[in-house]
């Protein structure tokens, strides 16, 4: 079986668990006594049915999810958090933007290098057939140092 969790012991200090989410849910259903497990079903979403029957039995997790409920209805705290995600949404805007405009700028480029090269296999070509440079120029809107380069 898959390890549901990882235990590290970062310093004496601190002690952290990291746990698949969809993982601790699945073994939920074979495990319904394991405690961790059940913090893992009400953090997953605590409106579900199950988590009510386990608030029945659990105090910590009712009170969390009392808490939860309370802070869901201050509206400061919504409002913060309206924020932060007006936030996120614009940085990933920006970003989208910025790629996209990046994008663009290098096409630009890109077609602007290919038509030099372009002009020069030309004016290569045209000097190999003895065109008087004039004439070279003209046609290619290059100057003499790029041609002769």
């Amino acid at each position: 079986m898959p390890q549901l969790y990882t235990k590290k012991v970062l310093t004496p200090y601190l002690d952290i668990s990291l746990i698949e989410l969809r993982k601790a849910i699945k073994e939920y259903e074979t495990n319904k006594q394991n405690e961790m497990l059940k913090w893992m079903l009400f953090l997953n979403n605590p409106e579900t049915e199950e988590v009510q029957k386990i608030m029945e039995e659990n105090q910590d997790i009712k009170e969390a999810k009392e808490e939860l409920d309370r802070i869901s209805q201050d509206d400061i705290l919504q409002r913060m958090a309206l924020k932060a995600e007006l936030e996120r949404m614009d940085y990933e805007q920006r970003m989208y933007e910025a790629t996209k405009d990046g994008r663009a700028e290098g096409k630009a480029e890109g077609e602007k290098i290919g038509e030099k090269r372009a002009k020069l296999e030309t004016a290569r070509k045209l000097l190999q057939k003895e065109i008087p440079i004039e004439i070279i120029i003209e046609t290619t809107g290059l100057t003499k140092e790029e041609i002769l380069n």
